[in-house]
């Protein structure tokens, strides 16, 4: 048998998250870990962080390398964890 609900799934305020002008991005901050819209592949690249004085994200192939972000123009904080509740 399924089950639905009618009453509407609703985010926390904090939750709700926009793309934000990359000039804004927090260049420079080690610690900051953000997702980043690049136009030129037209995808998210996600948990970046600053390495050497740009932008990267990791990638696996035979081992992890690092790689430079190209052509980005929006970011956005990386999401929270959800809290689920204890098995």
């Amino acid at each position: 048998m399924i089950t639905t609900t009618s009453a509407p799934m609703q985010a926390k305020t904090q939750d709700v998250v926009v793309w934000r002008a990359f000039a804004s991005a927090p260049a420079g901050d080690a610690r900051a870990c953000i997702d980043i819209w690049c136009a030129e592949s037209e995808c998210r690249r996600t948990d970046c962080f600053w390495h050497e004085g740009r932008w990267c994200y990791e990638v696996f192939e035979d081992k992890y390398r690092v790689v430079p972000v190209k052509s980005p123009v929006a970011w956005m904080p990386a999401p929270t964890k959800p809290d689920f509740p204890a098995i």
